[in-house]
């Protein structure tokens, strides 16, 4: 299945089938795809008993999931669910990453996630691991947590979803909203681990990342807000700061905890209830969104050159990038998604039919649009090739993206990719009973996290087969032309092409007017496939009526059907 279909289905519905390059591949690779926060100055909440930062019954439509919120503002998901027996996974989200430090906080929100590991309330230091093995659970594979700009997240993979196995979860999620210990001794031992992490990140797609970040979003604090932290910070956090963070933010009106697997949900509810219902904000402030988010708006033709000799290629990118609300999804903005995907899906048919036919230098080719991080609405198309293709690549990238822009896709590129998605809707109701719990918990956080709507597998059918039905060609050519606004291009190149030992102008030079002599000329590249018709007899106007049928003639085995145009059909069952 395309990836970006998968990607759709999955975040609708958890679907058990198994978002991209500079925006999205890197964004993968340090897990920070679906972050979500709420843009302003203002606060998300006063007191507690007012606005959530997300609310799960915004997004959750799927009857077939239970969801709450305590007095006291903490929400729980639950979902029932027997791929695999047994197990049941479990992930406590807090609505607060890297984007919520302050300049002396940069790291504070990652270096907390590792502290709740080393000792809180009913687990002292080191104790947390050697009580997880006693149950049977790896740390690491069924014990982990990570943090990203919106979020920090801690997962666990029970292997039963009894009483005993489910109350011990929560005591130890408990421990993590509201009893870490901080010790300065374990702050100590603890900064070693993080400053190796740090280095070990230190990698060619790390930095590719962060170069291309800052360039995507010139002005926002986001660039400048690596998960990973500063090392001046790092080095010399301590307990109050640490403590000033956690109170802060770890509080239950900015947690949702999510539960799927093969459990009893009425128990569970019972039991998330005991646990957390005397939970209370330690700090009196209220929350309050983080300031800086909105970049400096592009215009025009803005080229980027990243030269790292220890890539295995250079990869071409040519992106569109605009701020937008973070909003609750809607029922046209799901089909506008969709909509934008087909589009993707028929750019991605092109591209992969010119490096079947090696018409192009490019070796891998893809497009994608949508919306990242929340406010970032972006589209790209990006190619990889050798480092001695870099400018042709870009040439052919440009036409071939701008030739999609000005004639737009045909009807026989519509009706396959429509015919693809309705098939992807119908194998995800069939396998809907095998979706896997890890797949579904997965699905449930990144809806609750991004606002995006979490279907059941018929309703995602019910609401979307009927709507791509009716889609024409004009709707999804009109919906590309809007996602690729003309307003500015940004041209990126990046990896191991040695442009600027290679030219006599500056690396950027060379890309600016690569492109700008691209778009002077005519965009041709791709031929559509023309629809071919039976290319022997015409289409009769009439039918032909069945004058009479012999079955089973006599040593043949054949039945007979004449016609009554003097046509005779011999039929072997």
């Amino acid at each position: 299945m395309n990836l970006k279909k998968k990607a759709i289905l999955k975040s609708i519905h958890g679907s058990s089938m198994d978002k991209k390059r500079s925006l999205n591949r890197y964004l993968v690779q340090i897990g920070c795809l679906v972050w979500a926060l709420l843009i302003g100055t203002g606060a998300w909440l006063t007191p507690a008993g007012h606005a959530l930062p997300v609310a799960a019954d915004q997004v959750i439509k799927d009857p077939a999931v239970v969801h709450g919120t305590l007095s006291n503002g903490f929400q729980y998901v639950l979902m029932k669910n027997t791929t695999p027996k047994d197990r049941v996974g479990v992930y406590l989200n807090i609505f607060a990453g890297s984007a919520h430090e302050t300049s002396d906080e940069q790291g504070m929100a990652h270096y907390l996630e590792h502290m709740l590991f080393n000792g809180t309330e009913h687990f002292s230091p080191g104790e947390l691991v050697t009580y997880f093995q006693s149950i049977g659970m790896d740390f690491g594979a069924d014990v982990n947590a990570s943090t990203s700009f919106f979020h920090t997240v801690y997962d666990l993979t029970l292997p039963n979803g009894d009483q005993a196995h489910l109350e011990d979860a929560l005591k130890v999620l408990k421990d993590y909203a509201a009893g870490a210990l901080l010790l300065e001794e374990e702050i100590d031992r603890e900064r070693g681990i993080i400053l190796a992490e740090k280095q070990e990140r230190d990698s060619v797609s790390y930095r590719t990342f962060k170069s291309t970040f800052s360039f995507e979003l010139p002005g926002s604090i986001l660039p400048k807000r690596m998960p990973i932290g500063e090392e001046p910070v790092i080095e010399t956090t301590d307990q109050k700061q640490l403590r000033q963070f956690y109170d802060r933010w770890y509080r239950p009106d900015n947690m949702v905890l999510i539960m799927v697997g093969d459990m009893d949900i009425q128990a569970a509810e019972k039991w998330i209830t005991a646990r957390f219902q005397s939970l209370e904000p330690r700090i009196p402030e209220s929350l309050y969104a983080p300031k800086g988010i909105q970049w400096d708006s592009h215009e025009g033709i803005k080229p980027f050159y990243l030269f790292e000799p220890e890539a295995g290629n250079t990869q071409i990118t040519i992106e569109r990038i605009e701020y937008t609300d973070f909003a609750y999804e809607t029922e046209d903005s799901l089909k506008l998604k969709v909509t934008r995907n087909l589009a993707d899906n028929m750019l991605d048919h092109r591209l992969s039919r010119m490096i079947q036919e090696g018409s192009v230098d490019f070796s891998s080719a893809s497009a994608y649009s949508g919306r990242f991080l929340n406010y970032i609405n972006a589209a790209a198309v990006t190619a990889k090739c050798d480092a001695k293709h870099w400018d042709t690549s870009l040439a052919q990238l440009e036409k071939l993206l701008r030739q999609a822009f000005e004639t737009g896709f045909t009807q026989k590129e519509l009706d396959r990719v429509k015919a693809d998605f309705l098939a992807d809707l119908e194998t995800s109701v069939r396998q809907a009973d095998t979706r896997k719990t890890s797949n579904l918990a997965r699905s449930l956080l990144t809806s609750v996290q991004t606002r995006n709507w979490f279907l059941s597998p018929v309703q995602a059918k019910d609401l979307l087969t009927p709507f791509v039905e009716s889609l024409s060609v004009d709707q999804v050519n009109t919906a590309f032309q809007t996602s690729w606004n003309p307003d500015h291009r940004l041209v990126m190149v990046t990896g191991n092409a040695d442009i600027a030992s290679n030219s006599s102008e500056s690396a950027e030079q060379a890309i600016l007017n690569g492109f700008n002599d691209s778009a002077r000329q005519k965009a041709d590249l791709f031929q559509p496939e023309l629809s071919t018709s039976f290319p022997y007899l015409p289409v009769p106007e009439t039918t032909a009526a069945i004058q009479s049928i012999e079955k089973n003639v006599k040593d043949l085995e054949i039945s007979r059907i004449d016609f009554d145009n003097q046509i005779r059909l011999n039929l072997k069952q």
